[in-house]
């Protein structure tokens, strides 16, 4: 006799039958051309057995008709199993590829550490090494770490240095040499404005002031020279600009509110999704669904390898119609023009001035606010 497996390969569904007479049920069944398996009377009333998932709804048919209630208790087969694994495939996939992608990128570099220095800038040690061939993405093979020893020795201040591999990370130690002095700063001889402002006092200590109170000046335009001149307008002698140049500053915000409109409004609903990145190859795909959405991303790297995750949250939001009056957008302009000036440095007293004005269909808002604070000074 052929065995079936039927069973074992196709959906099936284990199921539980009520009632009194079931071999009557299980005739009309089989009469529409119908499979059993495994059949297991419990009681004169409960019987379990497996049938084709496919075959269900024939079974409810004819149990409904003659009285028999039907329970699926389990849903087996190969073919359910498999599809019951889909939606952790892609994940199965993803940590094939990293463990892949990490045995393969093993064998380059991918971080540079620096440690030793304090005198000598980091960057420039990094440029030095970068030029002997020490940087990210070279292979440890090619790494040729005795010529960036000797690269980094020849460098001012640096009086020893040890490179080494540490799994994908080349370290780098220095000692910097005892009477080695960093450059001194450039010395400044000219103090500009970092604003448009009115000038009100000026505090000269080194050279000259190029401008007077009462002056108005702009942003960038200089205020104390570090040159002294004579009174025929020869330069005496050059040197460092010191002193301080106050002014009267106005700042301005500005915002235009629509009075009638349409605007998007947070439904509450929110999804999120994750996807991998790898030389510019993408794993998965951000697909929120929402007709429209807030999103935001957050984006983590994984080391030692050049993996990045990055974090999907999408808020839906829908349009809606609004229409607002004459003081609901005067108020809604001045909260967010205050908001917006609260940001930025103000200094010692202020005066404001707040201008609100409809042209057509938009209520535009204007906040003005002036203060004194220093425009320039070394």
């Amino acid at each position: 006799m052929k065995k079936d497996f039927s069973p074992a390969v196709r959906s099936c569904a284990v199921v539980k039958i009520e009632g009194l007479n079931q071999n009557r049920l299980l005739a009309k069944f089989a009469e529409n051309g119908e499979k059993v398996w495994q059949i297991r009377r419990e009681s004169a009333r409960v019987m379990r057995l497996k049938i084709r998932l496919s075959s269900l709804k024939t079974l409810e048919s004819i149990a409904e008709k003659y009285g028999f209630a039907v329970t699926v208790e389990n849903r087996t087969g190969a073919v359910y199993r498999f599809l019951k694994l889909l939606p952790r495939l892609g994940l199965v996939l993803t940590l094939v590829a990293l463990t892949v992608t990490y045995t393969l990128l093993y064998g380059f570099v991918w971080r540079v550490e620096i440690s030793g220095n304090e005198a000598v800038d980091k960057y420039v040690i990094a440029e030095t090494l970068a030029q002997a061939g020490g940087k990210a993405g070279v292979k440890k093979s090619a790494a040729d770490l005795k010529a960036m020893e000797s690269a980094l020795r020849k460098m001012d201040g640096i009086a020893e240095a040890t490179v080494y591999l540490k799994g994908t990370t080349l370290k780098v130690e220095v000692v910097e040499s005892l009477d080695f002095t960093p450059r001194p700063p450039d010395t400044v001889k000219l103090i500009t404005s970092k604003y448009d402002a009115e000038v009100t006092r000026i505090v000269v200590r080194k050279g000259t002031a190029l401008v007077k109170t009462g002056e108005r000046v702009f942003e960038g335009e200089p205020l104390i020279s570090g040159d002294i001149f004579g009174t025929d307008g020869n330069i005496l002698s050059s040197g460092a600009a010191e002193g301080e140049v106050y002014g009267k500053v106005v700042l301005k915000e500005s915002v235009g509110i629509t009075l009638r409109g349409e605007r998007k409004v947070l439904t509450g609903r929110v999804k999120k999704s994750t996807t991998l990145s790898l030389f510019g190859l993408t794993i998965g795909k951000v697909d929120n669904r929402f007709e429209y959405a807030e999103t935001a991303a957050v984006t983590h790297k994984l080391a030692p390898i050049p993996v990045r995750v990055t974090s999907v949250t999408a808020r839906e939001v829908v349009k809606e119609e609004f229409e607002l009056t004459e003081d609901e957008a005067k108020a809604e302009g001045e909260r967010i023009v205050r908001e917006r000036m609260s940001h930025r440095l103000i200094d010692g007293q202020a005066e404001e001035k707040l201008i609100a004005k409809q042209i057509g269909g938009v209520m535009y808002v204007e906040l003005y606010v002036t203060f004194e604070t220093v425009i320039g000074e070394i």
